[in-house]
């Protein structure tokens, strides 16, 4: 055991039956609901695997046939994730082998990020390793289930599993890996950005100056390196990757889709963007205002965050045990996270999953903070009925009960947002005991 601060002990995850044995439940239970119809249909990812099957014959055979990304074909997604569906070539020819190599594939980066978050708690809660272990297990395994068989077959589990490292190994200040895995979680995906002033509050506030100086330097350097390296080879691709988001117009499942939405049953003129899931720019005066809006409510959501969480590390600096900042630190993570979901002007259902290396170490830490994986299932499971079960009424128009269900999810997630937004604040009780043990 080693000792950090004199207040907390940090014990590394040993294998003992009980956490092995909640290793194996935990992934058994998922091939079973993701990967066979033995405990019904709605979690099975056969009904989700079209997306799969666009991966396959637009990037598969085009890696089989030695074209290469960004240059030879254009390719929406960011350097690693691009990686992952070159090397998937050998499997391209067969519809069935692409499925299931990326779907266990995706499965295992899942469980890649579990073992970084059974870590994280260990950091928070020193106590029976193999009990403590289960817990988060059945945690994170729920949220894994609650957000659903979209996330195996969508690229958003390799940067979770690089995030929740890079956290872990920030904690354990091993500064250099920690930065380099969170640049390499911003070529996997991007979202992981807006954690970077989190691992330098963090790195400032443990007094770790020179390791927050080479940890910027690192991350900078792994952005730029697997950044550039695309970005040398064809520049315009890499160019038109990044214009193809910034143009994409506001979803029908996002903030502002459900907004859109009500005012069209309202009796608003709102195109019904038919055969698609979003309003492509120019299709409307109000679909053009949303997407212009999203900008300026997705940076005032995040604004408000980062405020939030550094207003609570200067009010409170020195104060906080080191499990507390832990926690502060986890906590606003999730809340940048969930500020990010919320104000962005795409909605997919996968996007849940980023929320999980964060929330499911908090949740299983204390049980009054377990209540933070209702609304996180809520938004899943309510994300899941959407898509794939009503994606027709979806696509062919505006539905009411699709809508209905949006704003379901919509409040839910606002729900964790305000819950998170108490966490990163330092929790009232434990405020109170802060200053009253620290009187001004």
């Amino acid at each position: 055991m080693e000792t950090l601060d004199g207040a907390m002990k940090i014990g590394r995850t040993k294998t003992e039956p009980i956490a092995a044995a909640a290793l194996v439940v935990c992934f058994a239970l998922v091939a079973l609901l993701f990967f066979s119809r033995a405990a019904g249909s709605f979690f099975y990812a056969g009904y989700v695997s079209f997306n799969l099957e666009y991966y396959r014959t637009h990037f598969g055979l085009a890696a089989a046939n030695g074209l290469l990304p960004y240059r030879d074909v254009p390719v929406e997604y960011p350097p690693l994730s691009a990686a992952w569906l070159w090397a998937l070539a050998p499997f391209a020819r067969s519809t069935a082998s692409y499925l299931g190599a990326f779907s266990v594939g995706m499965t295992a980066f899942a469980f890649i990020a579990l073992a970084g978050v059974m870590r994280i708690a260990s950091l928070l809660k020193d106590d029976d390793n193999g009990k403590r272990d289960a817990a988060v297990c059945a945690v994170f395994t729920a949220g894994m289930i609650a957000v659903g068989p979209v996330g195996v077959v969508s690229l958003d589990y390799i940067p979770v599993a690089l995030t929740a490292w890079a956290v872990y190994f920030l904690f354990r200040e091993r500064g250099a890996v920690a930065y380099a895995l969170l640049g390499a979680g911003v070529a996997a995906k991007g979202y992981p950005a807006v954690l970077f002033p989190l691992f330098c509050l963090y790195s400032w506030r443990t007094g770790r100056k020179p390791a927050l100086i080479r940890g910027a330097a690192v991350f900078g350097a792994v952005c730029v390196l697997l950044y550039g390296i695309p970005f040398m080879l064809a520049p315009k691709g890499i160019a038109s990757s990044f214009a193809f988001h910034a143009g994409r117009g506001v979803e029908k499942i996002s903030v502002y889709g459900a907004a859109l939405s009500i005012m069209h049953f309202l009796g608003a003129r709102t195109p019904l963007a038919r055969d698609v899931i979003c309003w492509r720019p120019g299709e409307g005066a109000a679909t053009d205002a949303a997407m212009r809006a999203s900008t300026y409510v997705l940076a005032g959501l995040l604004v408000s965050a980062y405020a939030r969480i550094f207003h609570t590390a200067a009010k409170f600096r020195g104060m906080f045990t080191k499990e507390r900042e832990i926690g502060i630190v986890l906590s606003g993570c999730a809340l940048l996270l969930t500020a990010f979901i919320l104000g962005f002007k795409i909605a997919s259902p996968q996007f849940l999953c980023w929320l999980l290396p964060f929330v499911a170490p908090l949740a299983a830490a204390r049980p009054k903070q377990l209540a933070l994986m209702v609304p996180l299932a809520a938004a899943g499971l309510c994300a899941q009925w959407i898509f794939p079960w009503h994606f027709q009424a979806l696509t062919h128009g505006l539905s009411p009960s699709v809508t209905i269900v949006n704003v379901v999810k919509i409040a839910a997630l606002a729900t964790l947002f305000v819950m998170l937004w108490r966490l990163a604040g330092g929790d009232p009780a434990a405020q109170a005991a802060v200053i009253r043990e620290h009187p001004e």
